[in-house]
């Protein structure tokens, strides 16, 4: 067997990458009425307008999220948005490309634009978006069949 030694500057890389490593994208089965009942912001509309920015996080941190808006949202649950045809609500997800800077989380909710969805959301943001509150598991899209919702 043998062993290799690290240089002095190789050992911080070689502990962000372990730390990078250790870090997944995990989901835990909620029963549903649990998530409705859990969840402050749930709303329902179409996916507008879309881009990217960098987002500063708690711990000074620069992340890349991609803000949507969804339009002529109805509120289901919460105070993100009146009810009503014209009305808007920005929703963000982490992940995306900024700067040619791409940042992939496995699990986030992806958006298509004109996608019917029902978006359980967190909290108001300082900058006025919601984040989808258990990413893909906070994104339900409608399907239509025969020219009904289902």
């Amino acid at each position: 067997m043998r062993l290799r030694v690290l240089r002095k500057t190789q050992i911080p890389l070689a502990i962000v990458a372990l730390a990078q490593a250790a870090q997944a994208t995990s989901f835990y089965e909620r029963p549903f009425p649990e998530t409705v009942q859990t969840t402050p912001n749930i709303i329902h509309g179409k996916i507008g307008a879309s881009h990217t920015d960098w987002v500063q996080g708690v711990d000074g941190s620069k992340r890349i999220y991609t803000y949507y808006e969804v339009a002529g949202t109805d509120t289901i649950k919460g105070d993100a948005s009146s009810s009503g045809a014209g009305r808007t609500v920005t929703i963000r997800e982490i992940g995306g490309e900024k700067d040619g800077v791409g940042l992939t989380v496995p699990g986030a909710a992806h958006f298509d634009l004109g996608e019917e969805v029902v978006v359980f959301l967190d909290q108001k943001n300082k900058d006025g978006s919601y984040n989808v509150n258990g990413l893909m598991m906070g994104k339900y899209e409608i399907e239509k069949r025969d020219g009904k919702d289902c």
